[in-house]
């Protein structure tokens, strides 16, 4: 459960951001992958519901929370989400109490890693006025 439990703390806590929130919910990256990140921060606009899923042109952050999934959500999903364009994507590492903000994304990858440990704080790029600690995130 501390996976879910790292989700909905983060959640309840920043019920106050002018985004819309998807969990778990499918994100458009191809027409053949649509993978499902544990939480996806939308532009507004994403989140007024319809018979659709989010594309990556919605995407303004993507939270992938990991303990057995590390490997592929660092091998398989990030460079999927850096090809497709998504802007940022936040690694929580429940297993080392990290989190590895990747940004800047290309073709060949996300071009900026910076790893925080508890105690620091995030900016999201697209949020620039919203400060996150990692303890929010962690627990």
């Amino acid at each position: 459960m501390p996976h879910a439990s790292c989700a909905n703390t983060f959640l309840a806590r920043r019920t106050e951001l002018p985004v819309a929130v998807s969990m778990q919910n499918p994100v458009l990256l191809d027409p053949r992958w649509e993978p499902q990140p544990d939480i996806a921060i939308l532009r507004p606009a994403a989140g007024l519901g319809g018979h659709w899923h989010a594309t990556a042109q919605d995407v303004l952050l993507i939270i992938e929370v990991a303990d057995s999934s590390l490997a592929y959500d660092r091998d398989v999903k990030i460079p999927a989400y850096a090809e497709a364009g998504i802007p940022e994507v936040w690694l929580v590492d429940l297993n080392t109490d990290s989190i590895s903000a990747y940004r800047n994304p290309g073709a060949d990858g996300y071009r900026q890693l910076l790893r925080v440990r508890r105690g620091e704080t995030l900016r999201p790029m697209q949020l620039p006025d919203t400060e996150i600690t990692t303890d929010e995130i962690l627990g």
